[in-house]
C-alpha cells in the first residue's frame, strides 16, 4: 500500500483500496459484500469497523407488480470482482448475481474509486432490471453502517427547527462523522443521519428505475464519499471535510457588487438604475476601488400579470442599456429572478397563469410557482440562457426556490416519499443540472458565472458543486435585536442591533443547527446602508460595522447601498475595508466563530487563520463592559507550532503593533467598552514595505499623500526647510493632508521631507517633490507622469479613420483605429464605441481614476472604460504632451473628472 498515492490491491478475499488518507478493507468471503474496516492514515492509522447488521447498499421498492420490499447487499451473492488500474484512478468493482424477484431480475454493482491527489473514496451503486419500467424506487441507502463499541467520535446534524423549509427538509445533505472520518454523498438532498447506532446515507427516488437512469439501461448514483481528518475533535473534523469540500466546490473569489434592492426596491425604473450605477461608481472609482464585478439589477422588473418572465413597461428596451452602462464602467453585469415568482402580492396569480398557459406549474401548497414543474425547468432554463445571451450575465442572484413539496401529479416530478421527498429530490436534480448548463454556456465563451442561491434551499455544503454562494436560510434580509434571550436592554445604535441580528443568527446556522458549510460561500444580504433600509450611521459607526462583518469571511460582497448617504469620509471608509479583505482574503475566507451568541449578551467573534497568518474580532454585544479571552490554538484555526507572532490592533485604529511575541497556545485576553469591537491581525511574516504611492497639491495650500498601508500619522513628519507642517489623517487612514503656511504660486516647487511609519512599524524617509498647478491644470510641457488619477479635456476636428492623435511620452496616447478612439495608458486601452472619424468639435474627456481605471468621455457622454488589474495604477513616465492635426484645443488636470463634471 503506497503511503501516498492511490492505491488497489488484493490478499485473499480482502480487498484494500484507498490513498493516502484513507483506506478501505472490502471482505468478499463467503460471496458476500461487506467492507470490514475503514482506516483513517492521518492518526496513525485510526479505524472504524462496521457492525454486524451492516450493508454496502439497501434498495426500498414498492408498487406495481415488484410490490414491497427491499434488496439488502447481504441477500444479494457475489458474481465477480474487477481491480482495474487506469493512470491515476483506481478502481474495486464488485457485481452481484441477478437478485430475482417475482419473474423480473434486479442487477447490481457496487463501484469503489481513488484517485491520487484526492482526499476521498467514492462509491457508487449501479442498477438495471430486466423490467425497469415496473420496478418502483422507493429510496436507496447508499451507506448503511451499524455502530459497534469501538466509535469514540460521532456526529450528525441534530434535529432542528425548521428553516424555512421543513424540519426534515432543513437538515437534508449534511456530512456524518466517525471516529475522525467523514461520511456524505455528492449530491445536496440526501438524508445523512445517525439514528440508533445505525448510519445511513440515504437516496430517496420516487421513480421507476427506467425513468430514475434517464431512460438508460443503468441507473449510477451519485457518489457517496469518505475521508480522514487530522484529529477526533470536532472543529479538526470539520476544518478538514470543508477542505474537501473545497476541492470540489465551484471556485470562488472575492467578489464585490452593487445591487439595487435597498436603494429602490420594487421600485426601480430603467433611469433610477442609470442614475444609482452612474453614483455608485463614481463614489467608489474616486476613492481607489477596484471596478466592481457586477452592477445588479434586483426585482422589479417583472412583469407579474403575464404568464411567464418578462419585462414591464418601466423597461421598454428591456436590460440592454443596464448591461450597456455596466461595461463602460470596466464592470459585467447581474440580475435578479426568484424562480418561485418572487415575494409580492402577485406571486400567487403569477403562478396560476403559468399554469394556465401551460408554460409551468402552480404549487398549492406553497401558492407559488411549482419550480419542480418539468415544463417549467425547460421553459425558466430557455429564459436564462436568452439572458446571458443578450445581456452577457456574468451573475445570477436566484431568490426562491421549492418551498413545500407540490402535490400535484399533472407536472412531470413524482409526489409523495417521505416528507415529501419524491418532489424534492427530483426538484434539485433538474436545477442542479440547470446551474451545470448556465455555467456550460458562459465557459464556452470563455467567461465566468457566478450564481448566488438564495431562499428555500436546504443548508448542503454539497449545492456548492454547482453555485458559487448560498443564502443562509435561517435569516431576514435585515433584522435588529434589542435585547437578549433573558430580557435583559442591548441598547445600542442601529448596526449595534443589526450586528447582534445576524451575528446571532451565524450561531443559529453553525452552532444550534450545526450546518458544516464554509463561511466563505455564505451569502449573508450585508452591507446594507440603502435608503429603503431605513437605517443611520454615522462615520465611526459604518467603519465599525464594516469591519466587523469583513471577519465573518464571505467571499461574496453585495452592496446594498444608497449613494446619497454617504458622506465623502464614508466613501474612504469603505474603500479601506474592501482593501482590507482583498489583501487578507485567504485569510478570512477560512473564518469561524468563537466566543457565544451575542443574543444572550455575550462577547463573540471571528477567528480566520492561515498558517502563522490570523485575523481575530471580537464584539461586545451588550451595555455594559466585559472581558473575554481566546487561546491561539488549533481549535480557533491556528497552525500547531505557530511562534513569534506580532499583533496589530486594526481595529480601533492605534499607531504601533502590541509590543509582545505570540506563540502557539498563548492566551489573548482583552477588555471591552459596551459595543466595543477589536479587530486583531497576527503574523509572524514581514509586513509589506510602506510605500508612497502619490503625494501632489489638492489646493492651493494642501498636499495629499498617499500611502499602501495605515500611517501611524502621530508618529509621523512632514517639514518643508525645516518646519514641521501640520498634519490630518483622513478617513481611510492610508491618506494623509498636510497644510502648507503659505498658498503656493502657479508652477511653485516644493520639496517636502518626509518621515513616515505605519502601524506595522515600518518607515518611510524620503524627500517627495510636488508642484502646484493653479486650477489643477499641467502645462502641456509637463505632460502626465505618477500613478495617479488625470483628466486630458480635448477638442477634435477632421478625425482621422485611422493615425495618432496625441502622444503622451512613451507610456501614454490616444489613437483612431477603424474611425474609433482609443485611448492608451500602459498598455491599459479604452476602445470607443463611437465611430468619430471626419467629424468636427468633438468633445473628448480621457482620463485615469484613482482606482486605476481609464474612461473616454465623447460629447458628454461615456463612451467606454479600460482596466487591467496588473496594470492599474501604474507609474507614467514624464513626457511632453504632442498633439496631432485633429487636436483643436487641449488641457490637462491633475486629477479625474466625474460623470456630473464632464461636458458636452
Amino acid at each position: 500500500m503506497n503511503k501516498n498515492t492511490a492505491f488497489v490491491s488484493s490478499d485473499e478475499e480482502i480487498i484494500y483500496i484507498g490513498n493516502e488518507n484513507t483506506v478501505r478493507e472490502i471482505s468478499t468471503s463467503g460471496k458476500v459484500l461487506r467492507t470490514v474496516r475503514i482506516i483513517n492514515r492521518r492518526m496513525d492509522e485510526t479505524s472504524f469497523s462496521p457492525s454486524d447488521g451492516s450493508e454496502e447498499f439497501i434498495i426500498s421498492y414498492k408498487n406495481g407488480v415488484f410490490g414491497k420490499g427491499k434488496i439488502h447487499s447481504s441477500d444479494c451473492k457475489l458474481k465477480s470482482t474487477e481491480l482495474k488500474e487506469d493512470g491515476a484512478v483506481k478502481k474495486a468493482v464488485f457485481c452481484f448475481e441477478p437478485y430475482r424477484i417475482h419473474s423480473s431480475d434486479v442487477f447490481v454493482k457496487v463501484i469503489f474509486e481513488a484517485r491520487d491527489s484526492d482526499p476521498v473514496i467514492r462509491k457508487y451503486v449501479t442498477i438495471s432490471s430486466s423490467d425497469p419500467k415496473k420496478l418502483f424506487i422507493d429510496y436507496i441507502d447508499l451507506e448503511y453502517f451499524v455502530l459497534g463499541a469501538d466509535i469514540k467520535m460521532r456526529f450528525s446534524r441534530p434535529d432542528m427547527e425548521k428553516a424555512y423549509l421543513s424540519q426534515f427538509q432543513s437538515a437534508l445533505g449534511q456530512p456524518i462523522y466517525i471516529n475522525g472520518m467523514y461520511f456524505g454523498c455528492e449530491f445536496p438532498t440526501t438524508d445523512n443521519n445517525i439514528v440508533d447506532n445505525t448510519a445511513h446515507i440515504r437516496y430517496f427516488a420516487g421513480k421507476a428505475l427506467k425513468e430514475l437512469s434517464n431512460g438508460n439501461e443503468i441507473y449510477i448514483s451519485h457518489p457517496t464519499i469518505g475521508g480522514a481528518a487530522r484529529s477526533f475533535d470536532m472543529e479538526v473534523v470539520r476544518a478538514d471535510f470543508l477542505e474537501y469540500i473545497k476541492g470540489i466546490a465551484k471556485p470562488i473569489y472575492l467578489r464585490t457588487q452593487y445591487n439595487s434592492w435597498y436603494d429602490h426596491m420594487l421600485d426601480i425604473t430603467s433611469e433610477n438604475i442609470r442614475d444609482s450605477f452612474f453614483e455608485i461608481e463614481k463614489g467608489l472609482s474616486s476613492a481607489g476601488v477596484p471596478p466592481l464585478n457586477s452592477y445588479v439589477v434586483d426585482d422589479g422588473w417583472v412583469d407579474y400579470d403575464k404568464d411567464f418572465w418578462c419585462f414591464n413597461d418601466k423597461f421598454p428596451n428591456e436590460l440592454y442599456e443596464s448591461s450597456a452602462l455596466s461595461k463602460k464602467f470596466s464592470s459585467e453585469f447581474g440580475l435578479w429572478l426568484g424562480p418561485r415568482g418572487g415575494y409580492n402580492l402577485k406571486t400567487d396569480k403569477f403562478g396560476r397563469r403559468m399554469e394556465r398557459s401551460g408554460k409551468g406549474g402552480y404549487n398549492r401548497q406553497s401558492r407559488d410557482v411549482c419550480v419542480a414543474d418539468h415544463r417549467y425547468t425547460k421553459n425558466v432554463l430557455e429564459f436564462f440562457l436568452d439572458c446571458m445571451e443578450k445581456f452577457d450575465i456574468n451573475y445570477w442572484k436566484l431568490d426562491g426556490f421549492l418551498l413545500k413539496s407540490c402535490k400535484n401529479r399533472h407536472h412531470g416530478h413524482p409526489v409523495g416519499g417521505k416528507h415529501g421527498m419524491y418532489c424534492f429530490t427530483d426538484c434539485w436534480e433538474n436545477w442542479t443540472d440547470i446551474f451545470e448548463k448556465m455555467h456550460l454556456l458562459r465557459e464556452k465563451e470563455g467567461k465566468d458565472l457566478w450564481i448566488n442561491q438564495t431562499s428555500y434551499c436546504n443548508a448542503s455544503p454539497w449545492h456548492l458543486m454547482y453555485s458559487e454562494s448560498f443564502w443562509m436560510q435561517n435569516s431576514g434580509d435585515i433584522g435588529f435585536i434589542d435585547k437578549t434571550t433573558s430580557g435583559e436592554k442591548l441598547c445600542g445604535s442601529d448596526i449595534d442591533r443589526m450586528l447582534t441580528y445576524r451575528d446571532s443568527k451565524y450561531f443559529d446556522f453553525h452552532r444550534k443547527r450545526q450546518y458544516q458549510f464554509p463561511l466563505s460561500n455564505m451569502y449573508n444580504h450585508e452591507p446594507i446602508y440603502g435608503n429603503t433600509a431605513k437605517i443611520h450611521m454615522t462615520d465611526e459607526e459604518f467603519r465599525k460595522y464594516m469591519y466587523m462583518i469583513s471577519t465573518r469571511g464571505t467571499a461574496f460582497w453585495e452592496l446594498y447601498y444608497s449613494f446619497n448617504l454617504f458622506t465623502p469620509d464614508m466613501w474612504l471608509i469603505n474603500a479601506d475595508v474592501l482593501s482590507f479583505i482583498r489583501e487578507n482574503f485567504s485569510i478570512l475566507r477560512n473564518s469561524k466563530l468563537i466566543g457565544e451568541s451575542p443574543d444572550t449578551g455575550s462577547v463573540y467573534g471571528y477567528s480566520a487563520w492561515e498558517n502563522a497568518n490570523g485575523i481575530v474580532s471580537v464584539r461586545n454585544p451588550a451595555n455594559k463592559k466585559q472581558s473575554f479571552s481566546f487561546i491561539l490554538d488549533r481549535i480557533i484555526g491556528v497552525v500547531e507550532g505557530a511562534e513569534n507572532m506580532t499583533c496589530v490592533t486594526v481595529l480601533p485604529y492605534t499607531e504601533k503593533p502590541d509590543e509582545r511575541k505570540y506563540s502557539y497556545g498563548d492566551t489573548v485576553s482583552v477588555d471591552l467598552e459596551p459595543h466595543e469591537i477589536r479587530i486583531f491581525k497576527f503574523t509572524n511574516e514581514n509586513a509589506v514595505p510602506l510605500k508612497l504611492t502619490e503625494a501632489k497639491f489638492i489646493n492651493e495650500k494642501t498636499v495629499e499623500f498617499r500611502f499602501n498601508s495605515h500611517i501611524a500619522v502621530k508618529a509621523s513628519a512632514f517639514t518643508l526647510g525645516g518646519v514641521a507642517l501640520k498634519k490630518e489623517l483622513r478617513a481611510n487612514y492610508s491618506d494623509v493632508r498636510v497644510y502648507l503656511p503659505a498658498e503656493g504660486e502657479n508652477l511653485q516647487k516644493l520639496d517636502i521631507d518626509i518621515d513616515v511609519k505605519d502601524i506595522y512599524g515600518n518607515v518611510l524617509s524620503e524627500k517627495v517633490p510636488v508642484t502646484y498647478f493653479k486650477n489643477g491644470c499641467i502645462p502641456i510641457s509637463y505632460g502626465v507622469s505618477g500613478r495617479g488619477d488625470f483628466a486630458l479635456r480635448l477638442t477634435l476636428s477632421a478625425v482621422p479613420t485611422d493615425g495618432m492623435i496625441l502622444l503622451g511620452g512613451k507610456d501614454m496616447s490616444i489613437f483612431a483605429a477603424n474611425g474609433k478612439l482609443v485611448f492608451d495608458v500602459k498598455g491599459i486601452k479604452a476602445k470607443s464605441d463611437t465611430i468619430i472619424a471626419g467629424k468636427d468639435n468633438v468633445k473628448v474627456y480621457a482620463l485615469r481614476e484613482r482606482n486605476g481605471m481609464i474612461k473616454l468621455y465623447i460629447d458628454g457622454k461615456l463612451d467606454c472604460s479600460g482596466y487591467d488589474v496588473r496594470n492599474a495604477g501604474a507609474d507614467i513616465a514624464a513626457g511632453e504632451i504632442k498633439c496631432g492635426a485633429s487636436v483643436n484645443n487641449i488641457e490637462i488636470f491633475n486629477r479625474a473628472f466625474s460623470f456630473d463634471e464632464v461636458k458636452d
